[in-house]
């Protein structure tokens, strides 16, 4: 793509770059080259960014149904790390949540950290490290709601009062 910015006829230089719909140099240094352009000019940045939203704007529907399969693969996989909820058991991924064990959810709430399949996303790119079980914890929104309000769960409850 270089050889757009040189002044090469565009034909010639997507003819050189792409054969059958594929890169024919490595993807790498395209993506270098793309992502120091990014950085560095601004006006392809703005580009970009409108782009994007007009993208995002158009097919809404689709990008919403790939950003559910993600999280519902990433609790998967989290299900597989963590288990089911720790108090109650339960494993309908559509119930959990990411409990912090020694509290500290709130702290990260107000330093504008986001949670949920966002937190998940960052435990997968950081390889499910183990130290993530003592720091953290599955529960359903039962479990997680009743600690938070009443300070433990009826579940744990030694006895219950009806």
């Amino acid at each position: 793509m270089d050889a757009i910015q040189d002044g090469v006829d565009s034909d010639e230089a997507l003819q050189h770059c792409y054969v059958g719909g594929t890169m024919t140099n490595s993807t790498k240094p395209h993506a270098t080259y793309l992502r120091k352009r990014y950085r560095e000019d601004l006006v392809y940045r703005e580009q970009i960014k409108k782009d994007m939203c007009e993208y995002r704007r158009t097919n809404k529907k689709h990008i919403l149904s790939l950003e559910r399969k993600r999280a519902k693969e990433l609790w998967q996989q989290a299900l597989i790390f963590f288990g089911p909820c720790s108090c109650c058991g339960e494993a309908q991924i559509e119930f959990l949540t990411i409990d912090h064990k020694n509290g500290g959810g709130n702290q990260r709430r107000i330093r504008g950290e986001r949670g949920g399949y966002r937190l998940l996303a960052k435990f997968k790119h950081d390889g499910w490290l183990p130290k993530l079980k003592t720091e953290y914890q599955i529960l359903c929104f039962n479990c997680n709601n009743a600690i938070a309000y009443h300070g433990k769960c009826p579940h744990r409850a030694k006895e219950v009062v009806i």
